[in-house]
């Protein structure tokens, strides 16, 4: 009878710790941003792939409502997520006027694929003004994650510079060549 009593309580810590666990969070805390310069067209060409559930939260909170992201319509999901990349992702040219970099920083957005464990964010910013030095800061889920650390690959032709940005380090300079 004893025996049966120890089997029965280990099975309930041990469903009562799975279960736990599945509530938890994801267990690391990161974006990676692919920017690539676009010499051309002038323009950076920036993938994110961040974890859905942390996008989720964040468009929440700037919707002042829960959001479901599968259930909304893409053009929807697409409009949210925008809104938050625009104000958590920002291009600043150096040595402009005010004017020229609201210009410079403003994002063509692409759009968006979403998994279960990861979804990717696709848009462009107008790198057309004259600055040769460009500050790229990255906010993105600071808000929610106290561990959250954003890496950043910005490829100019075939040169690739690599950084990861923190909440004590949110942005990195780049130099056009």
């Amino acid at each position: 009878m004893i025996r049966f009593e120890t089997i029965l309580l280990l099975l309930i810590v041990l469903l009562s710790a799975i279960s736990e666990s599945a509530d938890a969070s994801h267990p690391f805390h990161v974006t990676r941003a692919e920017i690539d310069y676009n010499a051309k067209r002038k323009t950076f060409e920036v993938a994110i792939c961040v974890w859905p559930e942390d996008l989720a939260k964040a468009v929440s909170k700037i919707e002042k409502r829960t959001v479901d992201v599968d259930a909304e319509s893409e053009k929807s999901r697409d409009a949210m997520f925008k809104k938050y990349v625009a104000k958590s992702f920002r291009f600043t040219p150096s040595k402009l006027s005010e004017d020229e970099i609201s210009k410079a920083a403003d994002i063509r957005w692409i759009g968006s694929e979403l998994k279960v464990k990861q979804g990717w964010l696709y848009f462009e910013v107008d790198a057309s003004a004259a600055a040769s030095r460009w500050t790229i800061e990255n906010e993105m889920f600071f808000e929610f994650n106290d561990d959250q650390m954003n890496q950043i690959q910005v490829r100019n032709g075939k040169e690739w510079i690599s950084k990861t940005l923190s909440a004590e380090v949110p942005s990195t300079g780049w130099t056009r060549e």
